[in-house]
């Protein structure tokens, strides 16, 4: 099995127009090249990004970080 490798801090934001960035349900998913969007809601999971509008969307608190 490979090694676990850290996500650099300094990525850029993936899709910063995305309605995910501003969701309770996303959970970001980061490798050493590449940042994802995961949706725990969705049963596919990753939605095709970048997300305009989501029936499921749930406005995350202000005391969460992006």
């Amino acid at each position: 099995m490979g090694a676990l490798v850290s996500a650099p801090d300094d990525l850029p934001l993936p899709f910063p127009t995305s309605l995910c960035h501003r969701c309770a349900h996303k959970r970001d998913v980061k490798s050493a090249r590449a940042w994802f969007l995961r949706c725990v809601e969705l049963e596919s999971k990753y939605a095709p990004q970048p997300v305009r509008a989501c029936p499921l969307f749930a406005l995350r608190p202000a005391t969460e970080n992006p």
